[in-house]
């Protein structure tokens, strides 16, 4: 955990400061630079989590571990559930897409690179030399280790069809369009996932 917590900050600085950069610069009514741009974007889908909805019955991550593995195991899964029974809390785990995503910066290979058309960060099977500098890096702890190829993997939102989104009955997980108001309404879901992935 502390060689994780190192590379976050080596490369985000303080993990603190980290969190306050969400807090400010997403959900927030204020020009945007970029992110105003893509959320402009026509057509441009992204999957969204609601936090309040999450029961942590653990279906999306059976459903992703069979659409990409052909098995039910959480192990073979591109997502995770955090549960804080405490707080009666519970939320999905998955890859974010960044605007600017530090894994691919990171690769020593450059195995990872953002589709401009439908944003997702990909991992390119053949590139990718298993050594595990994307997983630490990932501020969200949403690529893992295919034990079996010896690779990385992580969520590519299943070609625009997320087999999550379908198995979620309380609709906690959506694939939607993105437009201004709702992009800030994800904001404030992405921060308090941030702060539950934390804990």
């Amino acid at each position: 955990m502390r060689l994780w917590r190192r590379n976050q900050e080596r490369f985000f600085g303080n993990l603190n400061d980290q969190k306050m950069y969400y807090i400010t610069n997403v959900g927030t009514n204020q020009p945007q630079s970029e992110i105003e741009l893509r959320d402009q974007k026509v057509g441009r889908k992204v999957l969204a989590v609601d936090t309040n909805r999450c029961t942590g019955c653990k279906a999306c991550v059976m459903a992703c571990s069979f659409a990409k593995e052909k098995v039910f195991s959480e192990s073979k899964a591109r997502l995770w559930v955090v549960k804080v029974e405490r707080d009666g809390i519970a939320t999905p785990v998955l890859c974010e897409q960044c605007e600017s995503p530090p894994c691919e910066v990171v690769c020593p290979v450059k195995a990872i690179s953002k589709d401009p058309m439908s944003d997702v960060v990909e991992i390119d099977p053949n590139r990718c030399i298993g050594c595990k500098e994307c997983v630490w890096i990932c501020p969200f702890g949403a690529v893992s280790i295919d034990e079996r190829r010896r690779i990385a993997v992580k969520c590519d939102l299943c070609d625009g069809r997320p087999e999550c989104v379908k198995a979620c009955l309380p609709r906690a997980l959506q694939y939607v369009n993105v437009a201004r108001p709702s992009s800030i309404r994800m904001g404030k879901q992405s921060t308090k996932r941030f702060d539950v992935v934390r804990r």
